[in-house]
């Protein structure tokens, strides 16, 4: 008698509990009626843009302005992988990044051009959406970027001189210079640019004359390093007047 009573009493308050249990569920429910567990996140089917940096039809923006899309909510892993941002013109070495949970930043290594409309196309959600930005003249420039282009400038520049210091160690032995001829490399044309000056004489002399300083700076070129072997030599004869 005494167990069916305990029994009796443990159902009458289970009853209320499995009944909050189910409410609860039905409440963390998705509305095609699938409970939402521990790890699923209930998203909304509406994804917008709210904001962009620049501002849609913004002028005078800095060259150095970052490019940014903020969306209405966090976006899944899936959305994040579909989404694409282009730029007309293209600026060269860009790519995007989430930066938050609601945020799409373009990244860019080079300044904006000066004087130049730039339209902005983001592909989200099967959805465009666009907006375009004008930067400044180059005499309209600000101070900060005006320091920033100059720093940018500086710091390309060092680069420069390094990537030519290690492609051409040879460099620094030049240029070859006598009262003949003087030789030099253009490392933007990558070749030799050679000019002789031969003493004035008759064309036959002076041809002679000619053929011996080439002679002479293939050797001294060659024994420079014989890797200058593989540059093109630019030769340009200037008589004497």
């Amino acid at each position: 008698m005494k167990t069916k009573l305990i029994i009796g009493v443990v159902v009458l308050f289970a009853i209320p509990l499995v009944l909050l249990l189910i409410a609860h569920i039905i409440k963390r429910s998705d509305p095609n009626g699938i409970p939402i567990g521990i790890n699923q996140v209930q998203v909304s089917s509406s994804l917008s843009i709210l904001q962009t940096i620049p501002s849609d039809e913004a002028s005078n923006v800095s060259i150095f302005s970052p490019i940014q899309v903020v969306f209405s909510r966090a976006l899944t892993n899936e959305e994040q992988k579909n989404i694409t941002l282009q730029t007309d013109p293209e600026i060269m070495g860009g790519s995007t990044e989430m930066v938050t949970g609601t945020t799409l930043a373009f990244k860019y290594s080079q300044p904006l051009k000066v004087n130049t409309q730039y339209k902005v196309t983001i592909t989200y959600n099967d959805k465009k959406y666009y907006f375009t930005f004008i930067t400044p003249t180059a005499e309209n420039l600000s101070p900060s970027d005006i320091n920033l282009e100059q720093s940018e400038g500086d710091h390309n520049f060092g680069q420069k001189l390094e990537q030519n210091a290690n492609s051409f160690p040879w460099k620094d032995q030049l240029p070859l210079q006598t009262d003949q001829y003087f030789v030099y490399f253009d490392t933007d044309k990558k070749m030799f640019i050679a000019k002789l000056y031969p003493p004035a004489n008759p064309t036959s002399a002076i041809d002679g004359e000619v053929a011996a300083m080439k002679s002479e700076i293939t050797q001294k070129l060659t024994a420079i390093n014989p890797d200058t072997s593989n540059y093109k030599i630019d030769w340009q004869v200037i008589p004497a007047l």
